[in-house]
C-alpha cells in the first residue's frame, strides 16, 4: 500500500504519509514520524489532529509524553461509510435548495435596461403591440390616448379582442361612465391615481405620458415588473368595481 491508495480514499497526501507512518511504527511519539515522513513538525501535528478527527488515529500519554497510534484497521471502512452517508445527505440538501439557487442565478443574470421613446409613431407602436405579448395590467389615465389618438386607441382595443387578452385596468372614479375599451376595470378616487399610464407586462413595465408629443419609458426587467404587479394587485383589491 502506498500514499496514492489512501489519497484515492479521500485522505490528503500529508495525511496519507502520517497515517502510513503510524501503521508502520506503531505507538510512537512525534519525532520518529517527523523523521520518517520528512515533514515539518507543525505539519505532522496538524495532520495527526486531522486523522484523529476522522477517527483514524489517537494517542495515549506515557510519562507526560504523547504517543500516537493508528486506530483499528476497520475504522477506515467506518470513515468511508460515514463519508458516503454525508454525501447522500448533502445530495438531498443540494436537491432541496436547487430551486432557490436557480432563482438567485436568474436574478443575478437578468439584464435590466430602460429605453425612452418619443413621438407619436414609436410610442403608439409600443402601445398597440402590447396585447401581442400576453395579458397585462394598467394604471390608466383613462382619457389621454382615447382623446388624442382615437385611431390608435381603437387598434389597441381591437388587438386586445383579437388576441383574447385579459387586461385589468385601474381608472379614476371620475371616468366611470366614459368608454374604457376592452379592459376589465376597477375605479379609485382621483387622488389615488398615478399621473401617467403605467402598463405592467410579464417582464417589462411601460410608463407612458399621453400628450400631443407622447413619451414612453420602457423598463425591461422581470424583477421590476413583479414589484409593480404586487403593488397593482394591492390597489386592485381596494379599488371599486
Amino acid at each position: 500500500m502506498n500514499t496514492s491508495d489512501l489519497e484515492k480514499l479521500g485522505l490528503t497526501k500529508n495525511e496519507s504519509k502520517v497515517y502510513l507512518a503510524l501503521l508502520e511504527l506503531g505507538s510512537i511519539n512525534a519525532d520518529p514520524i517527523i523523521k520518517k515522513t520528512g515533514l515539518h513538525r507543525n505539519i505532522v501535528y496538524d495532520n495527526l489532529d486531522k486523522l484523529a478527527k476522522k477517527g483514524l488515529a489517537g494517542f495515549v500519554v506515557k510519562n507526560n509524553r504523547k504517543y500516537f497510534e493508528a486506530s483499528q484497521p476497520g475504522q477506515i471502512l467506518e470513515w468511508i461509510r460515514q463519508k458516503k452517508a454525508e454525501a447522500i445527505d448533502n445530495e438531498k440538501l443540494a436537491e432541496s435548495i436547487m430551486p432557490d439557487i436557480e432563482s438567485l442565478r436568474k436574478l443575478s443574470k437578468e439584464k435590466k435596461e430602460a429605453i425612452v421613446l418619443s413621438g407619436v409613431k414609436s410610442v403608439m407602436a409600443l402601445v398597440i403591440d402590447m396585447p401581442e405579448e400576453g395579458n397585462f395590467d394598467m394604471f390608466a389615465t383613462g382619457y389621454g390616448m382615447r382623446t388624442l389618438f382615437p385611431v390608435q386607441y381603437k387598434r389597441f382595443n381591437d388587438n386586445i379582442a383579437k388576441y383574447k387578452r385579459k387586461v385589468r385596468a385601474i381608472i379614476s372614479e371620475n371616468l366611470r361612465h366614459e368608454d374604457q375599451g376592452s379592459s376589465i376595470n376597477r375605479f379609485l378616487p382621483e387622488y389615488h391615481m398615478l399621473p401617467v399610464n403605467t402598463s405592467i407586462l410579464k417582464d417589462r413595465v411601460n410608463i407612458i405620458i399621453f400628450e400631443k408629443d407622447p413619451i414612453a419609458i420602457q423598463i425591461r426587467s422581470r424583477e421590476v415588473a413583479d414589484s409593480y404587479r404586487t403593488y397593482f394587485n394591492f390597489m386592485w383589491s381596494i379599488a371599486k368595481k
